[in-house]
């Protein structure tokens, strides 16, 4: 993936961020932080994929008892 694809990425996910605090004042918090936490895991888990590191996270095995 191209650099260059990773930071429109982030840039679309940071500017819908800014328009969900900035535009729509009147949401409720717990909705607002909802919505900021979904942005931040999808971003990170993008950021992740880009650089090959998400294969590794899914690949782990959680051993049961």
């Amino acid at each position: 993936m191209a650099l260059i694809t990773l930071l429109i990425v982030l840039l679309f996910i940071g500017a819908v961020a800014w328009l969900v605090n900035a535009k729509l004042p009147n949401l409720n918090p717990t909705i607002r932080f909802i919505i900021n936490l979904v942005l931040v895991i999808v971003a990170i888990i993008f950021a992740l994929d880009a650089f090959g590191i998400w294969d590794k996270v899914r690949d782990v095995k959680v051993p049961t008892l």
